[in-house]
């Protein structure tokens, strides 16, 4: 690898190419500033947009507002959110949605001057899930095309391992194209993260194989401050089985009709356990939360699930729901039977891992707590607290992808120069090499096998519900780890180019640091609140009404602060 280092420069370097961060790649574009993409992926915009299946909170319905969706989103994240970035999605909403057909995109009208709203998603007040039949691939699609059109310089199949970084400021980033071997050294004026989230430390997990966490990482080790790391939402339905359908997205009850009931093996209606009130129609947390209780405790199916039984709805409105979202049911169909497809029987599912509100603090400008170095999308922190609203996460890439994009635009136009201080580059390129070195040695495990037992821990410890000791053995499990991996690893086959171990070694490297950080600020939590859920502090403490923050100190050791939202 060290005889094919290449240099480049540019103003802005997306790092992601999710529908976050391609939006911002546009925004900058079209603010004549010049900008490069750089992606693990081998498409032009993937990350979680591409596999997104859900709606999108838009608050134009009759009755509705910003104001009104706003107050929703600070109720269902527990007031931990940053309220001035809660507010510039509720009101950045409708026109980042309608914007999104100057990219091309085709909106699902209910009419000429209306859009298709079918679903009222839990815990909002008022029906507001725009359902799109071609869903996040359609957005995807669109937006790659205008990237295509805007001709975004695109570096695909590259992994970034470095951000350039002096006196709190980023310079640019060093990465590794696995598909030609060669080390990028990227000079840039403003970088901006879009990696999305951790998915990938889960076994059970709804995300893309890409969602490893490596812009927070490269955040964190580079000085930015990182928020609600304790804070990972589990979707209640997902596919238990087969193999290749394992963890793929089924839904929420509200996709399948007001009379939907969730069942136990025993045939019990549990949630009216849980929520007598709002049974089924939970927000995701506690649906997740008790599906995963009743497994836990043996009332789940063989499969480890539970029944969801749509059978009392009208046909009509199953017919509706078939229409908004035909892939679902298409799977439902592959892997259940046309029965339960047309919802004249029950099946089976289980929650999984989804979202991570955790990530990089970010102002509202996005910028971290570095200098020039920005943050979007599910890598970034303080838009949805302790719990993000169903709807929201497509919401907020089309909202903060082009407000962040503008705002980093307009900072490049302020940085007079994009020289790297002398140096900066190399040590990241030794480190690069370090850890990138192959090695044929059979008796060291390959990265995959302690990625494998690093999923298996964080399903133990930081699933829907934990408690004190499950979180002290799983970080002392991550710590034993952590010195497997720096004792080395077998990186095969012994060449560089299109060599995955390679890739997987960066990316192991980055999930260690975040399982640590994430146990850690679980446990720092002693109260439960949203996603976080604890069994020994079951209740909900005003004191803890404050973001955890956490930051890597000169020394490498974590520094912990406790910050008021939105201060």
């Amino acid at each position: 690898m060290q005889d094919c280092i290449e240099k480049v420069n540019t103003d802005v370097l997306v790092i992601g190419s999710g529908g976050a961060g391609a939006l911002a790649a546009l925004r900058v574009s079209d603010n004549g500033v010049k900008v490069m993409v750089v992606t693990k992926e081998n498409i032009r915009v993937g990350g979680a947009t591409v596999m997104a299946a859900g709606g999108i909170s838009i608050p134009y319905g009759e009755g509705d507002s910003p104001e009104i969706f706003y107050n929703d989103i600070l109720r269902g994240g527990e007031y931990l959110n940053d309220p001035r970035l809660a507010r510039i999605l509720a009101e950045g909403a409708r026109h980042s949605f309608i914007d999104l057909e100057n990219y091309g995109v085709v909106l699902d009208r209910a009419a000429p001057e209306s859009y298709r709203i079918l679903i009222h998603s839990e815990g909002h007040t008022i029906r507001r899930a725009y359902m799109d039949r071609r869903e996040g691939l359609g957005v995807c699609q669109a937006i790659g095309r205008a990237m295509i059109q805007r001709r975004i310089e695109f570096l695909p199949e590259t992994i970034i391992t470095q951000l350039l970084v002096a006196e709190n400021t980023v310079f640019g980033a060093v990465g590794y194209c696995f598909s030609t071997g060669k080390i990028f050294v990227i000079t840039a004026k403003t970088v901006i993260l879009s990696t999305g989230g951790i998915g990938q430390l889960y076994d059970m997990t709804t995300n893309g194989k890409s969602l490893t966490g490596d812009g927070i990482y490269l955040g964190y080790e580079a000085g930015a401050d990182l928020m609600e790391m304790e804070m990972v939402q589990f979707l209640p339905l997902t596919f238990p089985y087969p193999a290749g359908f394992r963890g793929i997205i089924i839904g929420m009850s509200s996709l399948f009709g007001p009379g939907v009931r969730l069942l136990n093996r025993m045939g019990e209606r549990f949630m009216e356990r849980y929520d007598p009130e709002r049974k089924e129609f939970v927000t995701r947390d506690l649906a997740a939360r008790a599906n995963y209780m009743e497994i836990m405790n043996g009332r789940g199916t063989v499969n480890s699930a539970i029944w969801v039984d749509p059978t009392r709805n009208e046909k009509e409105i199953m017919e509706q729901h078939k229409a908004s979202l035909p892939h679902v049911f298409r799977m439902i169909e592959k892997v259940f039977g046309p029965e339960a497809a047309n919802w004249e029987k029950p099946f089976e599912a289980a929650p999984a891992q989804h979202f991570f509100m955790g990530g990089l603090r970010i102002d509202t400008c996005g910028e971290t707590s570095v200098k020039n170095l920005f943050a979007v999308g599910e890598c970034s922190a303080g838009v949805h607290g302790a719990n993000r609203l169903s709807g929201n996460a497509l919401t907020e890439i089309y909202v903060f992808g082009g407000h962040v994009g503008l705002k980093a635009a307009e900072r490049t136009k302020d940085v007079k120069s994009r020289t790297t201080p002398d140096g900066l580059s190399d040590e990241a390129i030794a480190d690069l090499l370090e850890h990138g070195r192959c090695s044929s040695q059979c008796s060291l495990p390959r990265p995959h096998e302690i990625i494998a037992r690093l999923k298996q821990v964080m399903e133990k410890c930081m699933g829907p519900v934990r408690d004190g000791k499950a979180l002290e053995r799983g970080a002392e499990q991550i710590r034993e780890l952590r010195d497997v991996y720096n004792e080395g690893v077998c990186l095969l086959p012994l060449d560089s180019l299109y060599n995955l171990d390679i890739v997987r070694s960066f990316e192991l490297r980055s999930m260690l640091i975040l399982a640590d950080l994430m146990i850690k600020a679980a446990s720092i939590r002693k109260e439960s609140r949203g996603s976080h859920f604890r069994s020994d502090f079951p209740d909900k403490d005003r004191e803890w009404q404050k973001n955890i923050i956490l930051r890597r100190g000169h020394d490498g050791e974590v520094k912990i602060q406790l910050g008021v939202p939105g201060q």
